[in-house]
């Protein structure tokens, strides 16, 4: 019995701590993991995530303290797979087969992502790996009103964290200065910054946040405030942001 049980579970149930409670300090040894049913490989998987076991019939967690030989049992062929963020180009293929999943399951006909979208996917870091990519995927399809995956359909926290509507903002302004006459570019490279640093207070909880997220000093980023007046007439009170 892994996982021990509690008086009363079943008949003739009794309370008896299971194999991890037992091996307590020691090493458990976990063998043929292949043969077990599916779902008492997930339970199992939880225990050594959590180092935790909760006894058939129980409530309570009890904490468990062994070495599992499990990985040398498990890993005859190990494939050393790197960060998403460090192969960025499995991306579209990535997506491209999450979304013929998503489809299938979900009885969607998804063409793919704009090219919008793709550009946030290129830029992003990805620190929930290929998992985040798989649940954000899935959660656009939830909303998904159009043949495609639009910006719109894409969680908060991902475009705050790509500061996406500065950078747009900024974009904007150099494109239309671009195309007119008495371009200035001491102008432009002004007025992009002001643009993300105003993305950056917007989607801040205070000045430190902010600043953080710039990648500079709380220091320069009050300097930087004073050189566009964005300190001026109340402006960070309208993004309810403490100093």
């Amino acid at each position: 019995m892994l996982f021990g049980t509690v008086k009363g579970a079943y008949t003739g149930a009794e309370n008896r701590p299971g194999f991890f409670e037992i091996s307590k300090g020691g090493t458990l040894f976990l063998d043929e993991i292949n043969s077990m049913e599916i779902s008492l490989q997930a339970k199992l998987l939880r225990v050594i995530e959590d180092n935790e076991v909760t006894r058939i019939g129980g409530s309570e967690p009890v904490k468990t303290d062994v070495r599992r030989d499990l990985f040398y049992r498990l890993s005859v062929v190990e494939i050393d797979i790197e960060p998403l963020r460090k192969r960025k180009e499995d991306i579209p293929y990535m997506t491209d087969y999450y979304i013929n999943y998503y489809n299938k399951k979900m009885n969607r006909a998804i063409t793919g992502i704009d090219e919008e979208v793709e550009k946030i996917f290129m830029k992003y870091d990805w620190p929930g790996n290929v998992r985040e990519l798989k649940n954000l995927l899935e959660g656009a399809f939830n909303i998904a009103t159009s043949r495609s995956i639009k910006k719109k359909y894409l969680p908060g926290y991902l475009l705050n964290e790509l500061n996406m509507e500065g950078i747009e903002a900024a974009e904007e302004h150099i494109i239309r200065w671009s195309s007119e006459d008495g371009f200035n570019l001491d102008e432009a490279i002004k007025e992009y910054e002001k643009n993300i640093i105003i993305s950056a207070v917007r989607n801040s909880r205070n000045l430190s946040e902010a600043a953080k997220k710039l990648g500079i000093s709380r220091q320069n980023l009050n300097y930087k405030l004073n050189k566009h007046s964005l300190l001026e007439n109340n402006t960070l009170s309208k993004y309810n942001i403490k100093e």
